[in-house]
Order: structure tokens, then sequence, then C-alpha cells
């Protein structure tokens, strides 16, 4: 995405021989052993390759790290927050931005990339230029964050940037691939500044994406092909010792599209969009539902509907073509997004959105692009990096910034669909949000039916999808009533059911019957919906436009007033004093009311 985190910075004019002959990268790795807790990873979302050449700028919008985060507005300008270095041992010794701030006056950014140790930045010229923090004037006794701007060599041709751990990547229009790395500018003085410095990889310039973030980078070329890129020491001699990029091919196969390396891991998607990972497992970011390392590319699960993903450190997320949201790995600092502090082996649904465009997967933290260009992040937040003016942990996503540019491989939030029948129904737009987040379908002549009754078994799928609640098949339904399987879902009506008694959505009919064949009535589907989200009273003063003796439980009308209040039922035509809340619910009154929760939960 246009948004990107860096971790701590080692200020690189600090930065002095190690041994005989001076060494960047030794400084750097001697740093990273002192400060391990400060690492925070390059987030690289999945960049479709083209066909052909490189062209346009394919670089993230958003990067979210351990300690920082930077992002491009939609009118290029500079946004960033969070930050711990201070003076390297004590954050309160700086001025932290906690909410995004802008930096500088430009609107000519195209797109960031934070690395551990620095964070790049191309231009809409095509220039390339590295991002160092520093400190500004003193403002209420304490020196502000600022943001200096260098450029890296004088070309104008770069599309991509991808500031890793060991090594940083560069990419140019014409299919060269560079790698940037620390130097002293004197080689004699090791007190000179420190600048970097650009060296061509090989001669090919076939190379269409890249990613780094931890130990080693990954590379795609025009036919497909993925190329892992690891720095390797030559030479025997301290004193003579030099770097290079070595380049090796991952697999044999050419048909990649996307890929994103992590911290130590990493994700591949294939053009029939299937989704592969490989490496580290420990807490389970493979998503293979194991702890095992993989040495090779290992599919997840069977899905063929990813569309991107983005590989952190121990953690993984990825966006589907129906825009919907998934996590996996380590989620001790809530970086998943899930709610919970615990590891997931498998992908899990983050909310009930399908609107996400982008995402990128952090350290500890995690940032993710909607479509309309809000940018939502979460998880550890001690140096302000999650952008929500506290440095609380935060377990679900929480909206940050608005107007964030969105890179050219976002995702466009939601399949398109038309039905024949819902032009003009007052309940057109909430058929069509729940239809395109793959709760609700159609029928096979094209129509919605939005006027057909919906059976209690019915809603209790509905809900169970809106909800994003997962199913695994091994669930064991409390209701007699309710058949195994009764249509081409396996899940069908037996495991939904299941899940919402579960969950508390629904209490049956009786203990053992839950009456799944007759129609679910506007009460029940009021209570059901209400029971999912926990609403609290509303104030004793509230009075809503209908009346207790309307309703055949207390219950119900306790759950209606919640609903009313919180604007569940917003948009429900005829709900008053003449209503009839025992009447059959339809299918379009259903998508309304889902609709209506989903935006509350969503908000």
């Amino acid at each position: 995405m246009y948004v990107s985190t860096a971790g701590r910075w080692l200020r690189r004019r600090r930065l002095r021989r190690t041994g005989g002959r001076w060494s960047a990268k030794t400084a750097l790795l001697c740093g990273y052993c002192v400060l391990l807790v400060a690492l925070a990873v390059f987030l690289t979302s999945l960049t479709p390759a083209s066909a052909g050449s490189v062209s346009g700028a394919d670089g993230a919008t958003a990067n979210s790290g351990l300690m920082a985060s930077l992002a491009v507005k939609s009118d290029g300008s500079l946004w960033g927050w969070g930050y711990d270095l201070a003076s390297e041992s004590d954050d309160d010794t700086i001025s932290i931005p906690l909410v995004p701030s802008r930096v500088g006056t430009t609107n000519d950014w195209a797109s960031v990339s934070c690395g551990v140790f620095s964070s790049l930045g191309i231009k809409t010229d095509g220039s390339l230029w590295e991002l160092d923090y520093d400190e500004g004037p003193v403002e209420d006794g304490l020196p502000t964050l600022i943001l200096t701007p260098t450029q890296v060599g004088k070309d104008k041709h770069w599309v991509e940037a991808a500031a890793g751990f060991l090594f940083c990547l560069a990419l140019k229009d014409d299919g060269a691939l560079w790698s940037i790395e620390y130097v002293l500018a004197d080689e004699n003085d090791p007190d000179s500044d420190v600048v970097m410095k650009l060296t061509r990889i090989g001669v090919d310039s076939t190379w269409t994406a890249i990613s780094a973030k931890g130990e080693e980078a990954l590379g795609l070329k025009a036919d497909g092909s993925l190329w892992r890129l690891e720095e390797s020491i030559v030479g025997d001699d301290p004193e003579n010792q030099r770097t290079q990029i070595e380049v090796t091919r991952v697999d044999l196969a050419t048909d990649w599209v996307g890929m994103s390396a992590g911290g130590s891991h990493s994700l591949a998607i294939k053009s029939d969009g299937s989704l592969w990972a490989w490496g580290d497992n420990s807490l389970g970011e493979l998503g293979d539902g194991s702890t095992e390392s993989r040495l090779g590319p290992t599919r997840v699960g069977t899905d063929n509907d990813w569309a991107l993903a983005s590989a952190g450190d121990k953690l993984s997320l990825a966006v589907k073509t129906d825009g919907t949201l998934w996590a996996w790995g380590d989620d001790s600092d809530g970086q998943l997004g899930d709610g919970g502090a615990r590891p997931q082996h498998t992908p899990v649904r983050i909310g009930t959105s399908n609107k996400w465009a982008a995402v990128e997967a952090g350290y500890t933290s995690t940032l993710a692009l909607k479509a309309d260009g809000t940018l939502w992040a979460w998880g550890d937040n001690s140096g302000g990096q999650v952008g929500d003016g506290t440095k609380e942990t935060r377990y679900t996503p929480v909206q940050v910034l608005t107007d964030v540019k969105l890179p050219p491989y976002a995702v466009s939030g939601g399949p398109k669909v038309s039905f024949a029948d819902v032009t003009g129904s007052p309940y057109e737009a909430a058929i069509y949000d729940l239809s395109g987040r793959g709760t609700i379908v159609g029928f096979g002549d094209g129509t919605f039916k939005p006027n057909d009754s919906v059976s209690r078994q019915q809603f209790a799928k509905m809900i169970v999808k809106a909800l994003g609640l997962k199913v695994t098949g091994s669930e064991v339904c409390p209701f007699t009533d309710v058949l195994p399987q009764s249509a081409p879902d396996p899940l069908y009506p037996a495991k939904y059911v299941a899940v919402c008694s579960q969950h508390g959505i629904t209490q049956g009919k009786t203990a053992t019957t839950f009456d799944p064949y007759n129609t679910i009535t506007h009460q029940q589907l009021i209570t059901m919906v209400v029971r999912s989200s926990t609403l609290a009273d509303p104030p004793a003063e509230f009075t809503p436009s209908f009346a207790s003796k309307q309703f055949s439980l207390e219950e119900h009308y306790r759950n209606a007033r919640k609903a009313a209040y919180a604007g569940i039922l917003k948009d429900m035509q005829g709900v008053g004093a003449s209503y009839n809340f025992a009447a059959p619910t339809t299918r379009g009154e259903c998508a309304q009311i889902l609709h209506n929760l989903l935006g509350m939960l969503e908000g």
C-alpha cells in the first residue's frame, strides 16, 4: 500500500568501523542484537506482475512496523506517526506524533517502504529517496520529530522500493533490479557520513516486482518465475571482504503473480488464485494448520480466490477477491485483528467488511486500506504506531486516516452482481451490500426475490456468514429437528444453527427443537440480531416508535428497543405503532437489518 511502518532507527551518522574494515551491515547487525525488540518489518502486499515490462509505481502507500508508520494520501502528501527512538533509549525525550501528522509540504510522493533501519520513498517524478527521522524544533519542552528526505542517486526511473532488514532493493521501469547498501562517504574516514550506494543485481531486465522484509527478499520476473535474494559475504580476509546479493530460484513454477517476503516466512499467489507459503511456522504463520516449517511453497487451504497477501514477522494477512480480510499466525499483541490474543494456525476472517483493498502485515501491528481510502490499524501501540492518539494495544481494527492513496494492486472490494428484481426496492442498497459480502445470493434466473419469506434455518446461515463466525463442520447441533444436511452446502443447516446456538444467538423453540422450517418473524429476527451484538440497554428516557403490546414476549420488546436505539432498525419499512412484529420477515428485510448491524459493528 502507499503506507509504511519503520522500527527504531539507528542514526547512521553514528555508525563506526567494526574490527578492521568498516562494515555498515556489521554495525547494523550489532545494533539489531542490542535492539532486538525494535525489529520492524517492511510490509509489502502482493503486487501482481504484468506480463511484460514494469509500468507505474507498484510500491506500497501504507506500511506498519513496531514503532512508526507512514502513509501517502491521494493528493501526494506524506503523513507519519509513532516513533520510539528518542535518544535510542527513552521515548519520553522526544515529542512522538500519536496521530498521523503531515511530513513536509510537498505533494509529490507516490509510495513509501519502511524497513528495520531505513525507509525509502518514491516521488511522482520517479526519483528515489531515503527518509530519515531526526529531532526538530523544541515545542512544549520537547524536541519534535521531523522526517528528512535525501535523494538516492540522480536517476528518475524508479517504480518500486523495498526496504528490508539486511539490505534494500529498488526496481526501475526498464525491469532492472538494484540493491541499496550503506557505505561511508569517505571509506578512509570512519567518521564520515554514511550514504546509500546503488548496485545493479545482474544484467536481467525482466524483473516485475520485489519484496523485502527479513533476512531474505523475493523478486518476480515477467515469465512468472519467483526468485529468492540473499546477502552473502565474499572473501576470507576481513580487510577485503565484500557483500553481494545471491539470486536463486524458489521453484520451477512459472505461474506466480505476486509475493511477500516476511520476517522469516514468505507468501505467494499463483495465477489461479491459490495461496502458498513457506519458511518458519512456529506460530502457524504458514496457515496450513500445523507448526511445521516448510522449505518450499506449501498450499494454504484449497481456496482459489486470494487476491493479495502480506507476510509480517510471524503473522500473515490476505485479502480475497470479494474484499474480505483474513489473518493467521502470531497474535500476542492483537496484530491479527480478530479480537483475541492467541495464534491462529489457519486463516480466520477479520470482521465482516468486504471493502478491504490492501493490507500490510508488520512486526506486532498491522495496517489495512479499505476501498474508500480509509486507513485502519491494530495491534501493538507502545510507540503510537497504530495512530489513534493512544499507546493502548488494539485488538480489532480502528480507523486512523482518510483519503489514503490506493495502490495499483488494490482489490476493488466485493464482487459485482446485478439482480433483475431489486431496482427500486427500499432494500436495494442493503441487498447489494450483503450480496457483495457473500452473505446472501440470488437465484439461477438472475433474481433475488426480495419479497420472499425467510425460514429460521435460512436466517441462521445468513447471520453466521454476515458476522464471519467460524464454522468448522465438527459442531454438534443441540436441536433434534434440524437435518444434518439439506442442501449442496455440507454445513447447512445443522452446522450454522449449531454455531448460532454456541454464540447465544438462538435458544431454540425449546431446549431440543429449533422449528427450522417455519418463517422467522420480525421480532424473532430482531432478537437474534441483538443477541449477536450484545447491545446494552438504551437510556431510560428513550421511547421508541412502538409499544411493548405489539410483541408476544417482553424480551422481544426489550431487544427491539435496543435495536431501535442503536440504529439497527433504520430504513426498515413501516416500523412504528401499527407495525406487525409477528409477521414473517422477507429476504429484503433480512438484508436491511443485517446491513445495519454490520454498519454499526464496523463503525
